[in-house]
């Protein structure tokens, strides 16, 4: 039997230990929550970029291709380069309906250490390993690369987080003429950069 002077500092250290798991499971829950609330608070989802918008200089038009989605929802987070950190709040979040295949969103532009991820699709939190990213140039319209979405392939990881697989492709021709007919201002300026990147998943409370 453990002598009673230990009692008190294991009793003290299981205490600890108990809180920190379940802060770990409230975080968690929150990467879940947050988005969904986000989602509800803001109303229906958009068409995307309107047609007649003005286009300022420091505008970051992106064109993102889509497979297998009809809604996608590009939110902004913190990047090292290879783990992205999902961002609560509402500032720069877009909630956007697939047309043909694309979507067209005016971002504000990154720094070095953020990138925008795909969250989102058909209202399902991405809760994979790993998330589309992308970083964004003010002044600029530019096709980034198409992603693939299949929703019947399961990604677990750690046993209690799945996800929809998503892929990349490249379908440049498609997006130019996704904008000639839509966008007919913009195509002229249309620029094709494949700058997906799959990152690890992760986000921050602040």
């Amino acid at each position: 039997m453990m002598p009673s002077s230990c009692l008190g500092p294991v009793a003290a250290w299981r205490s600890r230990r108990a809180a920190v798991i379940y802060i770990r499971f409230a975080l968690r829950m929150l990467a879940i929550v947050v988005p969904a609330l986000c989602l509800l608070l803001s109303g229906c989802a958009t068409s995307g970029l309107d047609p007649s918008y003005q286009v300022k200089a420091t505008d970051a038009i992106i064109v993102l291709g889509t497979e297998g989605a009809s809604q996608a929802t590009i939110t902004p987070g913190r990047s090292d380069g290879t783990t992205w950190r999902f961002l609560t709040g509402f500032k720069n979040r877009h909630f956007v309906n697939v047309r043909d295949g694309f979507v067209v969103v005016r971002l504000d532009a990154t720094s070095p250490d953020t990138r925008y991820g795909v969250y989102q699709i058909n209202n399902t939190v991405v809760q994979s390993a790993n998330i589309a990213t992308f970083a964004a140039e003010g002044g600029t319209v530019t096709y980034i690369g198409t992603l693939a979405f299949n929703t019947e392939e399961i990604e677990t990881t750690r046993g209690w987080m799945t996800g929809r697989v998503m892929r990349k492709k490249w379908n440049p021709d498609g997006a130019a003429e996704f904008l000639r007919k839509n966008y007919p201002e913009l195509a002229p300026r249309l620029r094709c950069l494949p700058t997906i990147e799959f990152q690890k998943n992760k986000f921050v409370i602040f």
